[in-house]
């Protein structure tokens, strides 16, 4: 790989399996409540061990769009990751598939907007990483609103490939970057 980090797309994979850790999270528990207060396992371990997550790095201008690109395809190989180890679980499966439907059954303005005010959110945590309650609370505020996630997303897309879910992913990505962009315009 010329002219790649490879440890930064090491890191990148690494942040992917976490937020795919948090996803499987939250499908698998049935307390919405706890499964989001476990989702923060993913965000908390990326701060901690420094790893590279694009939503997390999205909103700085100070890292080139090649770099956060490259990041977003190690969170996409992470997700793919761990997901494929998880669904041996046939449980999980038809939980996620069952998600999956509902998920991308929303109309596009609605995946945008969700992904906007996700995209503040983490952003918000990002800028906030020391404090792990201001984490914890932008993850448990993001998946119980029901925003969306572009990373965490990729998880649903993988177990329901389409035109629709890989459009309504573009969605996400487009207003994960516009809500991190925003937040940090205002700072």
């Amino acid at each position: 790989m010329i002219g790649i980090d490879k440890k930064m797309v090491t890191q990148a994979i690494a942040a992917g399996i976490m937020i795919g850790i948090g996803v499987i999270s939250k499908i698998m528990i049935e307390n919405p409540y706890l499964g989001a207060f476990i989702f923060s396992l993913g965000l908390l371990s990326v701060f901690h061990l420094q790893l590279n997550l694009f939503t997390g790095k999205v909103g700085f201008k100070t890292i080139s769009w090649k770099n956060k690109w490259l990041i977003f395809l190690g969170n996409a190989i992470g997700m793919a990751i761990i997901i494929f180890l998880y669904s041996m679980k046939s449980d999980f499966i038809n939980k996620i598939e069952l998600a999956s439907k509902i998920k991308f059954d929303q109309p596009w303005y609605i995946m945008l907007s969700m992904g906007i005010i996700c995209g503040m959110l983490i952003h918000i945590a990002t800028r906030a990483k020391d404090n792990a309650i201001i984490t914890i609370l932008c993850i448990m505020a993001f998946i119980l609103i029901g925003a969306e996630h572009c990373i965490a997303d990729l998880a649903y897309v993988y177990a329901l490939p389409s035109i629709v879910s890989i459009s309504k992913l573009l969605l996400v990505i487009l207003g994960n970057i516009l809500g991190a962009r925003f937040i940090e315009e205002i700072i």
